[in-house]
């Protein structure tokens, strides 16, 4: 119908009327019935319908109530064989057939009709929101993204669609972040209301703070200005993990350890602070009192891979932001995999044959285990990749092979038959080993500024190593021209020796080729 009316106002198609009374009512929507008072008017004209009537087959079409259809039904027949203008301009048409066409169309409307104000309400919306987003689409963007707060897998969904649009989603920050999504610079910054399990006592307390010191300038002073009575180590944990402090100190393990000389220091304060208490601190001077003043000490640790970063980000706040595991395998793997991505599952108006055969890549969240009817395991799976969630089923006769295989947070692809609700799994693949397995070429991206020393760690590594998978360095110039080097050398390019080489070097990058492995077929599309 919707196809009709779009050629039709295009003059592509044919305007046509089952009947030629029609012709008045539906004149203006092009012989589409579009609007629920169109309905009511046709029933009207053409079988004599009173209002009451005709309102009453709208509210029995709504509602599908197939009894009251029926009978709705050969009323609307029987009305319009009694109207001679129906019969005669049924010409040499059967009047009943033609009633029946009619009401069939009826019918059919009630899968997409609006009643008229509605619509344009709509229609209005629409407009009016179309027209921001395509001139401010970053305050939009962050309007929008506040709306869905509470709905991991619609701001899954948008953050995906900002970095379409190149807008940048920026982690919660000490010193930016307000209550919702706000914009900073033509970027969106996340709320703390975001954050799972920080209060709004802990927000206000932080907003406070800010409100009197000013922009923190370390931490130092953001908790000797916040208030000791509104934080604890709970809040404490989901703010660092979630990366609020990243600015003011970014190794978020070596944070996260100075949870309570942190606390501390934010007790120490407002003790310090209790009004019309007197106390041996009131008869030292500035320097002495500063002397006796808790300090913030941090041990010094490396801080969490990116996958623990990723992780624990992922509880603090529900979903992934500073990127996602799937990142470092997504384009290395499409290269050579025909992948569906999640939306595609969601999308009302994209159809699949049935058992159509499919693979996504994905990141296990969870793990439930059932028992069948006939007493064996059966598991479903809900995973996640760049765009929301999605469930895979692993029946009996698969699940001791797949679905015991693998554990939450761990990057896969999947393989499988959908049904229309979930993917019937046939085979799960941990990315690491199907890179590990497959990869021919490791390009190792050395950052700007290396030094001899870390070359040096590097090549004993590298050449300390073996495998099968060749190994290049790309380094740049002072001008930034990349130069791709072939080191001499082959290794494994197993998880564990890429973790050594990050430890060793960081903020390095990695760039793999694939091999077509013939006896996996239809696992690995050769590369063209």
């Amino acid at each position: 119908m919707v196809e009709n009316f779009v050629e039709r106002k295009h003059g592509r198609q044919k305007v046509i009327y089952t009947h030629p009374l029609m012709a008045g009512v539906l004149r203006e929507t092009y012989g589409v019935m579009v609007y629920q008072e169109q309905v009511m008017r046709v029933v009207q004209v053409l079988g004599g319908f009173t209002l009451g009537q005709s309102d009453m087959l709208r509210r029995a079409i709504g509602k599908k109530i197939a009894e009251i259809l029926a009978e709705q039904r050969q009323i609307f027949i029987d009305g319009c064989k009694a109207n001679p203008e129906f019969v005669s301009g049924c010409g040499a048409k059967v009047p009943d057939a033609v009633a029946g066409e009619i009401f069939d169309l009826i019918d059919y409307f009630a899968g997409y009709g609006f009643n008229k104000s509605h619509s344009a309400a709509y229609a209005l919306v629409s407009y009016q929101t179309a027209w921001l987003k395509a001139n401010y689409k970053v305050e939009f963007m962050a309007a929008l993204l506040t709306s869905e707060i509470s709905k991991p897998d619609s701001i899954v969904k948008l953050i995906t669609e900002c970095r379409e649009m190149g807008i940048e989603v920026l982690a919660p920050d000490i010193n930016e972040s307000e209550l919702v999504f706000t914009t900073h610079q033509g970027r969106i910054r996340f709320g703390l209301s975001a954050i799972k399990g920080v209060g709004s006592a802990a927000m206000e307390s932080i907003f406070a703070a800010r409100k009197n010191a000013g922009k923190f300038a370390d931490l130092a002073q953001v908790f000797s200005n916040i208030d000791a009575s509104k934080l604890n180590s709970r809040v404490m944990e989901a703010l660092v993990k979630s990366g609020v402090f990243d600015s003011l100190m970014p190794n978020r393990r070596m944070m996260y350890e100075g949870i309570e000389s942190c606390l501390g220091l934010a007790a120490s304060e407002k003790s310090m602070k209790i009004e019309d208490q007197t106390s041996l601190f009131d008869l030292l001077d500035a320097k002495e009192l500063d002397k006796c003043k808790a300090r913030l000490e941090f041990k010094e640790v490396l801080d969490w891979k990116p996958k623990e970063k990723l992780r624990f980000e992922y509880e603090a706040l529900g979903f992934f932001i500073s990127g996602h595991p799937l990142d470092p395998y997504a384009q290395e793997i499409a290269r050579f995999v025909t992948l569906t991505p999640s939306w595609a599952l969601r999308d009302e108006e994209k159809t699949f044959k049935p058992k159509s055969q499919m693979r996504l890549l994905g990141v296990l969240q969870s793990k439930v285990v059932k028992m069948t009817r006939k007493n064996e395991k059966m598991a479903v799976l809900k995973l996640e990749d760049q765009y929301g969630s999605y469930e895979a089923v692993v029946f009996p006769a698969a699940f001791e092979q797949l679905a015991e295989a693998i554990e939450p947070g761990e990057p896969v692809l999947v393989s499988g038959r959908y049904n229309g609700t979930s993917l019937a799994t046939e085979k799960i693949t941990p990315l690491p080993k199907l890179r590990e397995e497959t990869a021919v070429e490791l390009t190792l991206k050395l950052p700007q500024g290396t030094g001899l020393e870390q070359i040096n760690r590097l090549k004993v590594l590298v050449f300390g190593a073996s495998g099968r998978c060749r190994v290049y360095a790309k380094v740049f110039t002072n001008e930034g021209l990349g130069v791709r080097l072939d080191l001499g050398a082959s290794v494994r390019a197993s998880e564990a020796f890429l973790d050594q080489i990050s430890e060793t070097l960081p903020g390095i990058g990695f760039e793999f080729k694939l091999e077509y492995r013939p006896e996996e077929p239809g696992e690995l599309k050769k590369s063209s």
